[in-house]
């Protein structure tokens, strides 16, 4: 437990994660959220992003760290306090530590976070919020969790602006004329933001709303489209992912299969699917599209199935194992049964030997999604093509 007081039972805790959760009981004297964020600030350098700040709490915490940085939400921090001497408190205070604030429109979220662990929940860092309003935030002790936390912060930090002075200034003065003018409807001057964020809601109408979305899933997702645009057109691709799921369903593949990895490459337009050392299928943007194929494929079959000169082995021990077969379909990506037939055998004996693939590191979750959930894969289609 966090807290050593007496009376101070701070979290409903689980030996057997990582997570705790942080809340007020009705016989605590030291507020738990105190004690946790104290817990978390000590001799550590922190992150914060919150929209509500109370200078003299954080302060409190500031003075414990080794050092901090805040993203918020400047505008509606000063707005937020109806008296001019809260305002010049927090325009001094940015003043001072110019260099560790950064500002962004919209911001809601309450995080604190090191590199070992974080705080997330519903309380902002103010004297009233840590101390008496009913909140709940949750302390993560876990290392991948706490790493994608950090990356998301530094990637705000990055896309966020540090606060001209001028521009703060003529923010204050703003805000100072509707106060007197008792008129919250006059404008204000508007400090310098990257753009808001601005996002759809599932459609309730579909009818698998397995809609995958992790933090890191944005990003990847956006690289994807760009992918896809590169390819022969809508249908041509979407024949491609036909192709890749009959492989799933016919094994019986999961998303946490360690045989298989889907990769969206960070660079390049490569949409292979491998199976322990080997791409068992891939499609190319010039309208071709290889696959692993058994030796029992003979040349005799090049010509009338459209298989091209770039065709070649695999090899283990310097011995030939399984060819690699490209075939011509810039038009339409069909293939005979007979073809399906001979790449699922090819694709049944990589699985057999196979204990973990060798790009399993760079699997996306999002890629298998795509391929299985069909509605899923529908939407992104519609936005790399716009149809």
């Amino acid at each position: 437990m966090l807290c050593h007081y007496k009376k101070c039972e701070t979290m409903s805790e689980n030996n057997n994660t990582n997570f705790q959760l942080i809340y007020h009981k009705e016989d605590i004297v030291i507020s738990p959220f105190d004690v946790a964020i104290t817990n978390v600030a000590k001799d550590n350098d922190i992150s914060v992003i919150c929209p509500y700040i109370g200078i003299n709490y954080f302060n409190r915490i500031a003075s414990i760290a080794n050092s901090w940085k805040l993203i918020t939400d400047v505008e509606e921090w000063i707005l937020s306090h109806h008296d001019e001497k809260s305002r010049l408190e927090i325009i001094n205070f940015i003043k001072e530590n110019k260099c560790k604030i950064h500002h962004i429109k919209n911001v809601h979220a309450k995080v604190i976070l090191t590199n070992q662990q974080a705080i997330i929940g519903s309380a902002n860092f103010t004297d009233t919020g840590i101390r008496n309003k009913i909140e709940i935030s949750i302390l993560i002790q876990d290392e991948k969790l706490n790493a994608e936390l950090n990356e998301w912060f530094d990637n705000i930090w990055e896309k966020s602006k540090d606060i001209s002075i001028e521009e703060l200034e003529k923010y204050y003065n703003s805000v100072k004329r509707i106060y007197q003018n008792n008129s919250i409807s006059d404008k204000t001057y508007s400090l310098s933001s990257p753009k808001s964020i601005k996002t759809k809601l599932v459609d309730l109408a579909l009818d698998n709303l397995k809609i995958p979305f992790n933090n890191a899933d944005h990003e990847v997702e956006e690289r994807l489209i760009k992918i896809l645009k590169c390819y022969p057109n809508k249908e041509w691709i979407d024949r491609y992912f036909d192709l890749v799921k009959i492989m799933i369903d016919t094994f019986e593949i999961k998303n946490d299969d360690v045989r298989i990895s889907m990769v969206i490459p960070k660079n390049g337009r490569r949409l292979p699917v491998n199976v322990g050392q080997r791409w068992v299928i891939r499609p190319y943007v010039n309208g071709e599209i290889g696959m692993i194929m058994p030796l029992e494929y003979k040349e005799s079959n090049f010509e009338k199935d459209g298989a091209t000169e770039k065709s070649g082995y695999f090899y283990t021990n310097k011995k030939q194992v399984a060819r690699w077969i490209h075939f011509e379909r810039k038009d339409r990506l069909i293939f005979s049964n007979q073809i399906i037939k001979y790449w699922l055998d090819a694709v049944a004996h990589e699985l057999k030997k196979t204990k973990i693939s060798g790009r399993r590191f760079a699997h996306q979750t999002l890629f298998f999604e795509l391929v299985t959930n069909l509605n899923y894969r529908k939407e992104i289609l519609k936005r790399a093509f716009n149809s």
